[in-house]
């Protein structure tokens, strides 16, 4: 029974680092939501996440090109990636940014910055030196014609109707997300669509934790109606649900509190490429008046 047991572990695994890692699953969700402007009923949002580069390599290096095509596919209004571009080097991104350049929306790619796309992961003290690898990360981004947002917010217009679009740094290791910053400006009764890569951020901005988190006696915030995450990767191997990410705040799928709703994404790679039941995805989210 052990050796049958073991050449089965050691099959799944296999399957994980193999077909489980070069499927992908296209997962459509209506996401009915309050104060949504007529122009924006229906909207066509695409979103993805977690791409880490450097784990394209070899048979594997031809996804990235599948994954655009199927993006594009889908015809979206607004492409939204919630970080984690690369590894741990943005020279990971070279082989790939004619590819990602390629993604088309009707209103373009916006993006916010992972964990990863920062030296976390780099022995590298010099403050120069720093900036000048996260600098190339973010410049990266643009050459390829994303809106990188950074502690920022922009409007999309439809007809007289707008909606905003914020997007923070990165929440944790350490913080460089300023929700404050991020949302400065946008007046009470405005929909706001959130870009964040780490989905725990979510529990302080629901309307009766955000000004009390982030708010200040010159800037009375307004909450989210809905935010965007990635970060977890759905646990990367799931079995009977059961996932090691279950225990982390959000980690998958669709939340609400107090009428605001966050949806975190599987996305679609991982720094050890493998895939078990928690297949990589894209997310087509339909956005609805409630």
């Amino acid at each position: 029974i052990g050796l049958v047991m073991g050449l089965l572990s050691v099959g799944v695994f296999l399957y994980g680092f193999t077909y489980g890692f070069r499927e992908l699953e296209v997962k459509r969700v209506t996401i009915a939501v309050p104060q949504l402007p007529a122009s924006f009923d229906g909207y066509r949002i695409v979103l993805f996440s977690d791409f880490h580069a450097g784990s394209y390599y070899g048979w594997r290096s031809d996804l990235p090109q599948h994954d655009v095509d199927s993006i594009n596919a889908q015809h979206p209004d607004l492409i939204c990636f919630t970080g984690d571009l690369q590894n741990v080097r943005p020279e990971e991104l070279v082989p790939f940014k004619k590819t990602l350049s390629g993604l088309k929306a009707k209103d373009g790619v916006v993006s916010v910055l992972g964990n990863h796309d920062y030296t976390y992961y780099m022995n590298v003290d010099d403050e120069a030196e720093i900036r000048r690898i996260e600098e190339k990360v973010q410049q990266t981004e643009r050459e390829m014609g994303w809106h990188l947002l950074m502690n920022e917010h922009f409007v999309l217009h439809r007809g007289k109707d707008s909606i905003y679009v914020a997007g923070t740094e990165n929440f944790k290791k350490p913080s460089r997300a300023e929700v404050a910053q991020a949302l400065y400006g946008i007046k009470k009764g405005q929909f706001v669509l959130m870009l964040q890569h780490i989905p725990e951020m979510w529990k302080d901005m629901t309307p009766s934790r955000i000004n009390e988190k982030y708010g200040s006696k010159d800037s009375v915030l307004v909450a989210p109606q809905l935010t965007l995450s990635g970060h977890t990767h759905g646990g990367q191997v799931s079995v009977l649900g059961l996932r090691p990410s279950m225990f982390s705040a959000f980690d998958y799928g669709l939340y609400e509190r107090e009428g605001c709703q966050l949806y975190t994404t599987a996305g679609l790679g991982g720094t050890i490429p493998i895939r078990i039941g928690a297949t990589p995805e894209i997310v087509v989210i339909t956005l609805k008046r409630k």
